[in-house]
C-alpha cells in the first residue's frame, strides 16, 4: 500500500477551467474516472484490482408543480479478480 500520484493538468475534463460548465455532468465523469484508475492500477497488479463498474450513473428526476427531486443511482461495481482461496 504505497501512495500514488495522479496528474490532472488544468484545462482537462477532470480539471476544467472557468467558465467551463461542470456541475451537471460530474456524476458521469466521476464514474469514468474511477474506472480509468482501476484500469491503470490493473496494469501494475492485475491480480489485486477489481474490474470496472457500470461506468455511468442512472439519474432519476421527478417533479411537480413547484417541486423537483433528483437522485443518482449507482449501477454496480466490477467483480474482484479471483475468488478467495
Amino acid at each position: 500500500m504505497r501512495p500514488i500520484c495522479i496528474v490532472a493538468p488544468a484545462g482537462t475534463i477532470v480539471a476544467a477551467r472557468p467558465p467551463a460548465a461542470v456541475g451537471a455532468g460530474n456524476v458521469e465523469v466521476s464514474q469514468r474516472v474511477a474506472d480509468v484508475c482501476f484500469g491503470a492500477l490493473a496494469q501494475a497488479c492485475p491480480d489485486r484490482v477489481t474490474a470496472a463498474g457500470q461506468g455511468t450513473m442512472n439519474n432519476l428526476l421527478v417533479g411537480g408543480d413547484g417541486w423537483v427531486y433528483y437522485e443518482t443511482i449507482a449501477g454496480g461495481q466490477g467483480a474482484r479478480p479471483h475468488a478467495p482461496a
